[in-house]
């Protein structure tokens, strides 16, 4: 079992802050904390993550992780998320406050500390402005390993 605190802070740019009437400040900050259970000898992991964002919004999810081989794993995911508060305008077109997405991923191994990734998914509650038809995911991962002293 594991558990992690991930703090972050988002610093966003001019461009981004430029329409006042959206409300966003320029520096933001998340704690997400996530729990792990299973091992690489189980061969499968459950997460479970739940957070809260400086822009009045609330998460939780969670997460299936299965090794298929020793070269491929396979990911699913739900997550939650909620507005604890919005903006009249959100109101006034009948934008949900919260929505519930969905994700699968693939995990390939092509050399020593080398995956590539990619994925899709979308929103499976109420599909408004807000909601995703369609969210891809892909890149690389790079691990490393430190040698201890014998």
């Amino acid at each position: 079992m594991g558990v992690s605190v991930q703090p972050l802070l988002e610093i966003l740019s001019d461009a981004a802050i430029s329409d006042s009437t959206l409300g966003l400040s320029r520096v933001n900050w998340g704690l997400p904390i996530t729990v792990q259970v299973g091992s690489d000898k189980t061969r499968t992991r459950a997460y479970a993550s739940a957070g809260y964002f400086s822009r009045h919004a609330i998460f939780v999810g969670g997460a299936v992780e299965r090794d298929v081989s020793s070269s491929v794993t396979l990911i699913g995911m739900v997550n939650y998320s909620e507005a604890t508060s919005s903006p009249a305008s959100s109101d006034l077109l009948g934008l949900s406050r919260a929505r519930t997405d969905a994700m699968a991923m693939i995990y390939v191994s092509v050399a020593p500390g080398v995956s590539l990734f990619g994925g899709g998914g979308r929103t499976i509650s109420k599909l408004d402005q807000n909601g995703a038809k369609l969210i891809a995911s892909a890149g690389v991962r790079f691990e490393t390993t430190r040698r201890t002293k014998p």
